[in-house]
C-alpha cells in the first residue's frame, strides 16, 4: 500500500468481517471514512498505527465492532477527535497509546466494554479531560 493517501473510503455490503492487522500502518493518510461496514466485527493489530497526518476519525458506523486490537490508532500524533464504535467488548492494549494531541475523548459509546487491556491510551499527554463512568460493564482492565 502507498506510503502516502489523501483519503481512504472504506464501503461494504456486510461481507468483510476483519480489517487486517497492520492495514495502513505507518502510512500518512490524513482522512478515514466509513460508508456502509456494517459487517466489519475485528479491527486488526496496528491498524492505522503511527499515522502522522489523521486529525479526527468516526468509527460510529462501525455498529458490529467487537474486537479492537493492539496498538489500534497508537502514535496517531495529531489525532484530536475520536468517535468511538457503539459496541466494542475487548480494547487490545495500546489503544490510543501516543495519542498526544487528544484532549477529550467521549466514552459514552463504549457501554458494553468488558477487557481494556494495558496501556490503554498511555502517553497521551494532551488529555485533559476523561470520564470513566460509561465504563460500568467493565470487568478487566490492565494486564
Amino acid at each position: 500500500f502507498p506510503n502516502e493517501v489523501a483519503r481512504v473510503v472504506f464501503t461494504d455490503h456486510g461481507t468483510v468481517d476483519t480489517i487486517g492487522d497492520n492495514f495502513l500502518c505507518d502510512t500518512s493518510v490524513m482522512e478515514v471514512e466509513f460508508m456502509g461496514f456494517t459487517g466489519v466485527s475485528r479491527l486488526g493489530t496496528n491498524f492505522l498505527r503511527g499515522n502522522k497526518f489523521l486529525q479526527g476519525l468516526d468509527l460510529g458506523p462501525l455498529s458490529n465492532v467487537k474486537f479492537i486490537g493492539c496498538g489500534f490508532l497508537s502514535r496517531c500524533t495529531r489525532l484530536a477527535s475520536l468517535v468511538l464504535p457503539p459496541h466494542a467488548i475487548h480494547i487490545n492494549m495500546e489503544f490510543l497509546y501516543g495519542c498526544c494531541a487528544l484532549t477529550t475523548l467521549d466514552l459514552t459509546p463504549l457501554r458494553a466494554v468488558e477487557v481494556i487491556q494495558h496501556r490503554f491510551m498511555a502517553g497521551c499527554s494532551g488529555l485533559t479531560h476523561l470520564d470513566l463512568t460509561p465504563l460500568a460493564s467493565v470487568q478487566h482492565i490492565g494486564g
